[in-house]
């Protein structure tokens, strides 16, 4: 019994010594596992609120860009009907124009309708609207003239054709000459001759112009005004062998004759000299047009008097 004793002592030792290490062992394994499990629900807990927050920012943005839409739609409507009512409104403003400048065009054929006119207190105002219509008509259509039944085409016509009203009547082109804006009409009307292509639909526009420059050459101011731009000669000469309306054509050599009537002119006369001929002037005279034909005859006189055409070959 105590060898058995002994032995049982010896073996419990034996077991105490080589369990103890393993147990204390994996006392702290364990209790590091339970450190880095805290660590862990603690980073679970922060991965969470992140991605709660995220998920918050997430529903709201949505419903921005779901009220971003909304609103963008209802604008993009009240966009559209904006704009149908800017075109609307376009419209009526230009056929309300088209109408009370046509109606104006009709009534400064009255030389008394003229004066009332320029007595206002907005005739610059007038001028300087003619003036950047003009410029402005000139600029979008430079390359592709519109048809002459377009509203912008109307307004142009009613206001040159006011202008030219005006410039008939004594008061007017003396009034015009006067003004700045009058004679920066008259240059205008000078690049609206060198710009419009010699066709149909410029034809009448380039009637009422000519008409105008013809009648402002009667005053004297406005033959200074008129004869300073150069090659307006050549201009002339250019329409009268290219234009197909006869009116125009017989404008153009009324102009010329108005313009060489100014003796001490030297610009003038030599832009004759050198333009016209003779041979021009001689086929001039052949031509169908009775009215053409007379104006060539004076206009070959008037030349041969003043020795500015000497050939008759």
């Amino acid at each position: 019994m105590e060898k058995l004793e002994k032995e049982i002592k010896i073996l419990n030792h034996i077991f105490s010594n080589s369990l103890h290490p393993t147990l204390s062992d994996l006392t702290k394994q364990l209790k590091q596992n339970q450190t880095e499990l805290a660590v862990a629900m603690e980073t679970i807990e922060d991965l969470k609120a992140e991605k709660d927050h995220w998920h918050s920012r997430y529903q709201t943005a949505t419903q921005d860009f779901e009220k971003g839409k909304q609103e963008t739609f209802k604008l993009q409507c009240e966009c559209q009907d904006v704009t149908s009512q800017l075109a609307h409104q376009t419209d009526y403003c230009a056929n309300m124009g088209v109408a009370c400048c046509t109606l104006l065009w009709r009534v400064s054929r009255s030389e008394e309708s003229i004066q009332l006119l320029l007595a206002g207190n907005k005739v610059d105002n007038f001028l300087s609207l003619v003036t950047g219509t003009l410029e402005s008509f000139m600029t979008t259509f430079k390359d592709d003239w519109p048809s002459t039944n377009t509203q912008e085409f109307q307004f142009i016509m009613a206001l040159a054709g006011t202008i030219t009203n005006i410039a008939a009547s004594a008061y007017g082109r003396d009034f015009l000459m006067l003004k700045e804006q009058g004679r920066h009409l008259v240059d205008i009307f000078f690049e609206v001759l060198k710009q419009a292509p010699n066709s149909g639909q410029c034809s009448k526009l380039k009637n009422l112009i000519l008409m105008c420059l013809y009648n402002i050459s009667i005053n004297q101011k406005g033959l200074q005004q008129v004869s300073s731009k150069p090659g307006l000669v050549s201009l002339l000469v250019w329409i009268i062998q290219d234009e197909k309306m006869a009116e125009n054509r017989q404008h153009s050599l009324h102009l010329i004759q108005s313009l060489l009537c100014d003796d001490s002119n030297i610009s003038i006369r030599h832009q004759a000299n050198e333009t016209i001929s003779a041979h021009f002037l001689q086929h001039l005279a052949n031509e169908k047009d009775k009215e053409i034909r007379e104006i060539a005859l004076e206009l070959m006189c008037d030349l041969h008097l003043t020795g500015v055409v000497t050939d008759t070959k």
